[in-house]
């Protein structure tokens, strides 16, 4: 038999580390996951009036941030972690979000993300960034993570599932913003709702990858009682043992309601 060449790629310190967290993490935790679609529109308008006003720079994963630790505060099973047969729930919301660095990937953990105003979470999400990818982030701004954030978005990512941090019992993935198409006179609500078509990422409407029974029959080039929304898809993986269906798809709405209504999400910042 032929002998198959290869070469070798010698992991790093960090990469080890995670890929023996990784493992531990799929082999304990049981998992199940949820999909949903929050609206855009607004907080990519919304977030350039606030950036002048705050003097740092806001981006829509700040928003992400601040969404996922107010709702994980309303839903504080989610920061549970079951140890000696009971649920024990952490007293601190801790978001931990992924930084693509050069010697590998880096998460850094904003605490009391829930108790932070949006230019305050900006403002640690811009240097705990710089000090990620310049490889002097401090092993304190790594540590007490209670729930996580991955946001593949920039890198062309439509919808992906996560995994979960071994500290953690849930972790919330972002993808791309996206062009869909919504009913709107067969379905009223849907002016604020993204459930409906997904759209290439061509400006065209006629290039529909997917049509809803609401539209169904329908020319999906006939746009007359249709619009265009700007969604991102949420995945949220959770742990079975510490939180339930129900429970987790509540939170993922109240979270797709915080983002679709971003001036809640400046409260502090607008009191200013």
């Amino acid at each position: 038999m032929e002998h198959v060449r290869h070469t070798e790629t010698p992991l790093t310190r960090i990469q080890k580390l995670i890929a023996s967290r990784m493992l531990a993490s799929k082999l304990s935790k049981p998992c199940f996951y949820i999909e949903a679609h929050a609206d855009v529109g607004e907080i990519l308008t919304f977030r350039k009036k606030l950036t002048k006003k705050a003097a740092t720079k806001i981006t829509t994963n700040t928003f992400f941030l601040r969404a996922l630790a107010v709702s994980t505060r309303q839903f504080p099973r989610m920061i549970g972690l079951l140890e000696d047969g009971c649920v024990r729930i952490a007293e601190h919301v801790n978001v931990g979000f992924a930084v693509n660095a050069p010697q590998g990937v880096i998460v850094p953990v904003i605490k009391d993300a829930d108790r932070k105003s949006l230019s305050q979470i900006a403002e640690q999400e811009q240097r705990f960034v710089q000090h990620a990818r310049s490889n002097d982030l401090p092993l304190a701004d790594m540590e007490g993570e209670t729930i996580a954030l991955s946001n593949l978005g920039a890198y062309g990512v439509d919808a992906f599932a996560a995994i979960i941090p071994p500290p953690a019992t849930a972790i919330l993935a972002v993808g791309n913003v996206l062009r869909e198409v919504v009913p709107v006179e067969a379905c009223p609500e849907a002016a604020g709702s993204t459930q409906g078509v997904s759209l290439s990422r061509s400006e065209g409407l006629d290039r529909v990858e997917g049509v809803s029974p609401s539209i169904r029959g329908q020319d999906a080039r006939d746009t007359r009682n249709t619009a265009v929304r700007k969604a991102v898809r949420f995945t949220l993986a959770v742990d079975r043992r510490v939180v339930d269906e129900i429970y987790a798809a509540r939170f993922l709405r109240a979270i797709v309601e915080r983002v679709e209504n971003p001036r809640s999400l400046a409260d502090l910042d607008l009191e200013d």
